[in-house]
Parts: structure tokens; sequence; C-alpha cells
């Protein structure tokens, strides 16, 4: 990894700095790209501290805000000449239905729309360092997930936050076999990752209710603390004899199945095209 590129989203905390502490250790140039700038620099100068790389970055973007996607995407192109390995790896959840500033359902918009938006202003990036990597954070809960392309933002649907969030991870994972179709030839791969059950901020940020709160303390003892958690993402970074490997569902650090639905062909494609067409104003 000395001296490749490596962006990841959320890098601040949980799974996000893990990956990056881990890939700084081996030499990696990090970019941060992260909403909570104070956060960024705290975990930014222990990455440093504890890596002994200096080469630690930070872009502000709330993934929220896709203008404020397209603006860090841009700044990136600015500053460095190419991108090695593209980690996808924000994660947000609501109980309660909100909206973002683009009116879109907000779970849906930060970890898709968001994320597919970010890869494909950076694919010419990407290009330019090949053989090059794009890694999708998933999850298991994508097993639950009810995606209806005619209501993606839920608006004629009782929201429910485990499903909308189990949408945006289905939605992540068609979204990364299309794209290694996409992309077959050009250097540039992409895989899926479910990281397992993480002890990481994420419950905290949601607001989950007390009784959730119990039912998680008695499963702690066998939930992954972050630097487990991230070891998947970590290996699909760095490792040299995955370097052709795409299209691909990983979780334990092996190749896994991921749910029936994620193989349908047409499903990966229609998804694709409402994404676009949703993302259109920010495309251009």
């Amino acid at each position: 990894m000395q001296n490749k590129i490596v962006l990841i989203t959320g890098a601040n905390a949980g799974l996000g700095k893990e990956t990056a502490l881990a890939l700084a250790k081996q030499g990696a140039h990090i970019v941060m790209l992260c909403r909570n700038v104070q956060k960024a620099e705290a975990a930014r100068e222990q990455i440093i501290r504890e890596s002994r790389n200096s080469d630690v970055d930070i872009i502000a973007c709330d993934l929220a805000d896709l203008n404020a996607v397209k603006r860090a995407a841009a700044e990136f192109r600015q500053k460095y000449p190419r991108l090695d390995v593209l980690v996808n790896n924000a994660g947000f959840m609501v109980l309660d239905k909100q909206s973002t500033p683009n009116g879109f359902e907000s779970t849906f918009a930060v970890n898709y729309l968001a994320h597919v938006l970010l890869t494909l202003l950076l694919l010419d990036s990407l290009k330019a360092a090949a053989p090059s990597r794009v890694i999708n954070l998933s999850s298991r809960v994508h097993r639950m997930a009810k995606l209806d392309l005619n209501d993606l933002m839920m608006k004629n649907t009782p929201y429910k936050g485990f499903v909308a969030y189990g949408n945006s991870k289905l939605a992540m994972i068609l979204f990364t076999y299309h794209l290694a179709k996409q992309l077959e030839g050009s250097g540039v791969t992409v895989n899926a990752v479910d990281p397992g059950m993480v002890d990481t901020e994420f419950g905290d940020k949601v607001g989950i209710p007390a009784w959730m709160r119990i039912f998680t303390a008695i499963l702690r003892p066998w939930v992954k603390q972050p630097p487990e958690g991230a070891l998947t993402s970590i290996m699909l970074a760095s490792d040299p004899a995955l370097v052709n490997v795409s299209g691909s569902f990983w979780t334990k650090q092996k190749q896994a199945k991921s749910s029936r639905m994620t193989y349908d062909t047409a499903l990966q494609v229609q998804l694709h095209a409402k994404a676009l067409s949703l993302l259109k104003p920010w495309l251009g």
C-alpha cells in the first residue's frame, strides 16, 4: 500500500477509522471524507500518531447533501492525481423518517445515493490508478429489505428505520454487482462487504430505544470490536492476491452469498437507471 491514495468515507470513527489506521500503517496516503471536521481532526491526529504516517488528509463533506458530495469530489480531483482505493464506508440510519436538503429519504440518500454519486464522479480518478479498487460497505440487514423501485423514498410505505436501512444496503450490493460488470477490463474492481455485528457509535447516533440497548448489551460478548470488524475491508483494500477479484460479496474475510434478490440482473439495471435519473442534477 506504499503511497497508494485511499479515500474513506466516515473515516473519523468506528470501522472507517480502523480501516484508515490499518492502511496508514501500510504506508497508504489516507484521505478522510467526514462530516464532523472536529472529530475528523482528532481521528487524524490519532491515526498519524499510531501509524507514524503523516500522509493523512481530511475533506469535509456531509453525505446528506449531494451538493456537498459533488464539491468534495471536485476537491479530491483537484488535489490528487489518482485514486487507488475508494472505501464507501459511512453508514446512517434513523428510526423516524427524515428528509435530506435535496428532498430524499435520508437513510437511502446517505447510504446509497451519496456513495453512488461519489463513486461515479471519481471513476476517472480510479481508472487513472488502475489496478484500483472500490469497496462498498453493506450489511446482513440487506436480507430484510423491501425495496420498491417505484417508491424508493418510502413515500407510500409505512416507515420503518431498519427496513429503510436494509433497502439502502441491498441497493449498495446491487450497485456493486452492476458497476463491476460495467468496469470489466478497466482495471477497477468493485466488491461489497458485510462487516458483521460491530460495537461502534452507530447505535448511539440512531437513538435506539431502551429495549434494544438491553438486547445489545446481552449480545455484547459476541459482538465484534471495530478492529476486527474492519478486517475484511482492510483485506479487500490491500491484499495483492485480490487485485483481479470483482463483483463479489465478502464477510469474515471470505467470499459469501448475498441474498437471492441481489443477483437479479434486471433489478441491478433498473435500480441503476433510477439512481442516474435521481442524480442527474449532480452528474452534469
